[in-house]
């Protein structure tokens, strides 16, 4: 047997490896997935220390893992075998990251408090340093200009190399650092230092805007409204109801930026207008996925053919889609559409045991962070994408298996 590590040097090599996750949106996009194969050269060390002596550990273990072997059953029925596997490759974060973080909780007295209190600091710090990248290249290349509003996501998306990244991905890191932030100011005692925190969140807070994803900004602004009402500080209640008539004026004075959700409202209310917009195309696609659903609910069509089996569907549509392909723009749908209703129910329970579990600890980040992951799942697929599977899967395990110990009431 291999001389097991001391508890120092396995606590330590556990935080470098939460902090290097902190980092990876400052790595390329092809080597983020890096910190799969620390987590899994890190339970491959654990194996070997010294049994684990909590049992309370193997139910997050098999709950937030659940999803991918659900899925993975699906390969037995799906035709299209080789996009199936491609698919579970993506998705293998999620048993990765939940052993990994149940062999180190199951086998050592983790001081969390410290631990996140330092990861908060580097994936905050990483966030700001990721999007001020992103401002000095537009500076460089005179992207500062009248169209910056109308531009910016898309740039971002696809003009930026191994660095591009989807709006909905640059919007989810945003809003977790900005609800990371709210554990920062009392952690800083350096008067600058926390006006160079405010600064910030008010630079990640127009990043938001200027992205202008309608669900994310509606889910983070309630979040917080909800956390500014229970802090009972009049001041900072009255400067945040002021930020946010200003950045909602903001919104509304920028043509590009309102036209996004003048477009939501009249997908619901003018469904004739002969402009189909990301909304509208949304609806057809519900239409699709929901009717192949009611096909085959119970079993799906296997992880590998929901392309197909929505491409079917399209073609039928043709004057809507015109040849384009449209993944079901919703986890619940595609989920469903790929294992049945198994799939469907290892999601929603592994979302109803981390909200439980961060309702009865009172852990507000747990929570938040929780919300915005269920409003992005309805709207978008993004545990088919290394970014969104990666965020995912890590948090719902770091927060399932740090709230083990202890009871935190994060909001004051």
């Amino acid at each position: 047997m291999i001389k097991p590590f001391s508890k120092s040097k396995i606590t330590n090599l556990y935080l470098f490896i939460l902090c290097f996750f902190g980092i990876s949106i400052l790595l390329p996009e092809n080597i983020r997935n890096i910190n799969l194969f620390l987590f899994l050269a890190l339970s491959i060390v654990l194996i070997f220390q010294k049994p684990h002596s909590r049992t309370d550990a193997l139910k997050p273990l098999f709950i937030n893992a659940s999803l991918f072997f659900v899925l993975a059953l699906s390969l037995s029925y799906t035709k299209d075998l080789d996009l199936g596997f491609k698919r579970l490759m993506v998705m293998a974060a999620f048993p990765i990251f939940s052993i990994g973080f149940y062999l180190v909780n199951s086998r050592y007295d983790i001081d969390h408090k410290k631990t996140l209190e330092k990861f908060y600091f580097v994936f905050y710090i990483a966030t700001v340093l990721f999007f001020i990248g992103v401002f000095i290249q537009n500076i460089f290349n005179d992207h500062i200009n009248e169209f910056i509003f109308r531009d910016y996501s898309e740039r971002i998306n696809s003009k930026y190399g191994k660095y591009s990244m989807h709006p909905i991905y640059a919007s989810l890191y945003i809003s977790i650092a900005l609800i990371i932030s709210t554990q920062l100011p009392r952690l800083i005692a350096s008067k600058f230092k926390k006006v160079l925190l405010y600064i910030s969140i008010l630079f990640l807070v127009i990043i938001l805007v200027v992205l202008a994803r309608k669900g994310v900004i509606v889910v983070l602004s309630l979040l917080f409204t909800y956390y500014f009402l229970r802090t009972k500080r009049k001041r900072s209640i009255i400067i945040f109801f002021l930020l946010v008539l200003i950045l909602f004026a903001f919104s509304y004075l920028i043509e590009p930026i309102r036209n996004r959700y003048l477009e939501f409202v009249n997908a619901f209310f003018s469904p004739e207008t002969s402009f189909l917009g990301s909304t509208s195309y949304r609806l057809n696609i519900y239409e699709c996925s929901i009717g192949k659903i009611f096909e085959s609910p119970l079993f799906g069509y296997g992880v590998g053919d929901t392309k197909a089996v929505l491409t079917s569907c399209y073609e039928e549509k043709a004057a809507i889609f015109n040849g384009l392909y449209f993944n079901s723009h919703n986890q619940f749908l595609s989920v469903w559409l790929a294992s049945g209703v198994f799939g469907l129910i290892a999601l929603i329970y592994t979302l109803f045991f981390n909200f439980k579990r961060a309702i009865q600890r009172t852990n507000f980040i747990y929570f938040s962070v929780l919300i915005l992951f269920l409003v992005t799942l309805l709207t978008e697929n993004i545990l088919e994408r290394q970014n969104g599977v990666l965020l995912f899967s890590f948090f719902i395990n770091l927060f399932a298996f740090t709230s083990l110990k202890e009871n935190p009431k994060e909001v004051k």
